[in-house]
């Protein structure tokens, strides 16, 4: 089991959760085209409690974060307890960086 965890957004935008996470739901859909169990978890709607009782009883075989700088510290806190409660799990950290050879 796979999970995909996209950040809470409540400290630095209004209205935070209005919108579906369109990064780690892209990926979702490209799982499931692959036949990969996996879950989604958008913690501006998901506890922090609640995501550590799915980490602790689920034991997935690899988590992917969605991290944007201003997520950064938010992203590392789920990245340490989850070597914690499941030190197996491959942590995948990523997000949208965009295309070197256009910068500057």
């Amino acid at each position: 089991m796979m999970y995909l965890i996209s950040p809470s957004e409540r400290k630095f935008l209004t209205n935070a959760g209005d919108r579906m996470p369109l990064g780690v739901l892209y990926l979702s859909s490209a799982l499931e085209s692959e036949g990969i169990n996996h879950r989604v978890f958008d913690m501006n709607h998901t506890s922090w409690l609640d995501l550590m009782k799915y980490i602790k009883l689920g034991k997935p075989t690899s988590i992917g974060l969605s991290i944007m700088s201003p997520t950064f510290k938010q992203m590392r806190r789920i990245a340490i307890e989850t070597r914690k409660l499941s030190p197996k799990t491959k942590i995948i950290a990523g997000n949208v960086w965009g295309d070197r050879d256009s910068i500057g």
